[in-house]
Formats: structure tokens, sequence, C-alpha cells
């Protein structure tokens, strides 16, 4: 709770028994009012000035000083990971430098907590690969970093409760699920935009018996995969850094299925951005996301829910297919189904 505040009047938030509101364990609350919703991460003197942002100049040198960028060289940064993280104290040197190399190639430090090392051992070759696990925080300096005149902060997260939406969209009514929402300065006002993160009960299952976090965390798991996601759609721009490393770590990881299963998940994001489209303005054209597969998804629950039909749904859309609205058309869509 210290991380984090609530998102509607920043206040602080507290642990609560979450039966009344229908949750078998603890939910956190704001402390100010007990009906507000979604909460939103408190930034951290680190995460502003990776984001950023002017810090005086002394504090900002102390933060560079505990980061692995400072260090620079691969090869000299590697025995201060191996010491930092526990899990690389049998991983070969080679991989560690490997890991460090990824690191500095995306801009992404793990000493200040933006990337966490996961080791795989490869059996018949009996050497490891170290798949970069990013954080929210390192999603968020990348989108930062990316787009200083754009970035907007981080988005608002809220626990997703309806069990027909969680259908729609991950095939579990029962799925740990929570929605990110948020908006870039360059966006006209009003403009916002919502991505999705879930656990279902058998990705649960599965990471419980991998011992990774989602086994133990699947709601803040949920809630991070959604935040994640949101940089990354929401700053586009900030995933070509990612994409060079996936494919390095793809041919790392050649013959070790379970890491090639965590790169995948780590970085699907990249592969799955919403298509572009060229889109003609008042000063010339330029190019949109189109409709991600999410919230053509919504839309349909949404127009279940209230009872429109294929054809009355396609009137109210301006279009004859879906696909062809652009992600702000499709956002704007989405309100004004709510709003119905």
């Amino acid at each position: 709770s210290e991380r984090c505040e609530c998102a509607e009047c920043h206040g602080l938030l507290s642990l609560a028994w979450g039966g009344s509101y229908g949750v078998e364990g603890y939910v956190l609350m704001c402390t100010q009012d007990r009906e507000h919703t979604g909460l939103v991460e408190r930034e951290s003197l680190t995460q502003a000035h990776r984001r950023g942002a002017a810090l005086p100049v002394v504090m900002a040198q102390q933060i560079d000083k505990r980061g692995a960028l400072a260090v620079g060289e691969p090869g000299r940064l590697a025995p201060i990971l191996a010491a930092r993280f526990p899990q690389l104290e049998k991983v070969n040197h080679g991989a560690v430098v490997l890991f460090a190399m990824q690191c500095l190639s995306m801009g992404l430090d793990p000493l200040l907590g933006e990337v966490f090392p996961i080791p795989f051992k490869n059996i018949k070759t009996n050497q490891y690969v170290v798949v970069p696990l990013i954080s929210e925080q390192g999603c968020g300096s990348l989108a930062a970093r990316a787009c200083p005149e754009a970035w907007n902060g981080p988005p608002s997260a809220e626990r997703v409760t309806d069990p027909g939406f969680k259908e729609d969209l991950c095939g579990d009514p029962e799925a740990w699920m929570w929605s990110a929402t948020g908006r870039r300065k360059d966006w006209e006002p009003g403009r916002e935009f919502t991505t999705y993160g879930w656990v279902t009960h058998n990705q649960q299952q599965k990471a419980k018996a991998d011992g990774t976090p989602a086994g133990e965390l699947p709601g803040n798991q949920a809630r991070v995969r959604a935040v994640k996601r949101w940089f990354m759609e929401a700053y586009p721009e900030a995933s070509s850094q990612l994409r060079a490393s996936r494919q390095a770590l793809v041919e790392q990881a050649q013959g070790i299925p379970e890491a090639l299963e965590v790169i995948d998940a780590e970085f699907r994001v990249v592969e799955e951005r919403p298509a572009l489209k060229d889109q003609v303005q008042a000063g010339g054209p330029r190019q949109v996301h189109m409709a991600s597969d999410a919230q053509i998804r919504h839309i349909t629950s949404l127009a279940k829910e209230r009872g429109i039909g294929e054809e009355e749904l396609r009137q109210l859309a301006g279009s004859e297919h879906l696909e062809d609205l652009t992600l702000p058309e499709a956002s704007e869509f989405i309100d004004k189904l709510k709003a119905e």
C-alpha cells in the first residue's frame, strides 16, 4: 500500500477484508472514502529521476551511483548482479554478462528495480540463459523516456468484477482481472485508453507448480500485466527497444521450452500492438492505432448485455466491421455504450 494511492483522491490505502465486496481475501481500500475505486502508483524519487523528472543535482547523482547504468561495462556489471540476485549464484559468468548487455541495450536498470533476472538451464548443454523480467516501473521508464513530451504518469488500475466480461475476455468467469486506464498529454481532452490484464485459474495453477509469482499472487500479477500492457500500447514508441531484445533472447533460449514460454509471455505485448492505419486529418495524414482485440471483445460484451443486435451495433458504431474502428474511436464507442 505504500507504493500506491487512491486513484480518485490520492489518499492513503489500507488493507481491509474483502468479504463484503465479494472477495475472499484482503483488498486495498481508500482511507478517505471506501466508495472510491482504483489505485495508482505513488512515484518514488528514483522512478521520477529514471523517467526524466528534474531533481536536485546531488539527489540525481546519488540515485545514479546506486544504479547499474553507472557501471556501464557488462563485464564489470556481471559480478555485481551475481552478488545482488541470489538466483544468479550458480549461473555461468557468460550468461550473466549477456543479461547485463540486454539490460543496458534496453536502458533498464536491474539495480533500481526496473528489471529482474530469471535463469533457466539447458540440460543438454549445461548452459544457462537469463531472461529479463521487466517490472511495471521498468515499463514506465521506457515509456517516459521514449515520449517525454507525451508522458502523463502511470495509469490508474481497478479490479474487474463482472464475470460475464471476464469470460468474454479470457474464457474464465472467475479469473483475476484488472483494468488500467490513463491518457497521454498529447491526446485531445477527455480521451482515455484502457487495457486489461488477467490470470486464469489454469494459469495460476501452472504458475504455482512452476514457482512463479502468479501462483501465489495472481491478483497482483493481473494488475501488473494490465499496467505493463497499458504502458506499451499507449506509448508504442517505447516497444521498439524490446523487439530487438526479444529476438536475441529467443535465439539464446533455443532448447529451453520453459524459457521460451516466459519470453513469449513477457514480450507478447510487443508483438500484439494494434495495427496502424493512415488517417487523413486537417494538416496532413497521421498514423493511428486500430482497435485492439480486447476493445472489440469489450464492445461485443457490452452490446450483448444491452440487447443490441448486430445490425444496430454496426449502425451505432458507424462501421460495417468493428475491426475497422481506430483505437480512439473504439474507446469513444465503449464509453458511449456504457452510458446507454
